[in-house]
């Protein structure tokens, strides 16, 4: 059992020197983002678009909303989608989502292609929850992730 490590003895805190501290009006500071950019609180029972028009506008919501706005924009078109994913995606449980989508036709049902991390991550994945496969569905490559035998 390691010992606990002594704590530093604390030093007196001196007064910073304000002198050389120059200040300016918070008003003429020019700010990236604007109240209209904040997040809105979703109410229960809301759709998913009112979901997403309620993130923020900056950052990692402005992205989900472009790739949204992409996705749809293809579609429309009839131009394919094509998810570029990693070992991540397993990893946090979103493929029933991505299944989910695939079935109700909001993303096409493609080949999956696995890297080494991502092939990994499902082979785990599927020997955790055998009894969650589909026994109606012939899946050969699964049957042999589940007994546990090398391919």
């Amino acid at each position: 059992m390691s010992r606990p490590k002594a704590r530093a003895r604390a030093r007196p805190l001196r007064p910073l020197a304000l002198d050389a501290v120059r200040t300016y009006p918070l008003s003429s500071r020019r700010s990236k983002v604007q109240q209209a950019d904040f997040a809105r609180l979703h109410k229960r029972g809301a759709s998913f678009a009112s979901f997403l028009a309620g993130l923020p506008r900056i950052l990692a919501g402005a992205t989900l909303r472009r790739l949204c706005d992409a996705i749809a924009s293809a579609r429309a078109r009839g131009r394919p989608v094509v998810w570029g994913l990693g070992a991540h995606v397993i990893k946090v449980g979103l493929s029933p989502v991505l299944i989910d989508l695939m079935e109700r036709g909001e993303i096409p049902s493609a080949p999956i292609f696995l890297d080494s991390p991502l092939a990994i991550r499902a082979t785990e994945v599927f020997r955790k929850n055998a009894e969650s496969l589909d026994p109606a569905v012939d899946h050969p490559p699964l049957e042999l992730v589940v007994s546990g035998k090398s391919p």
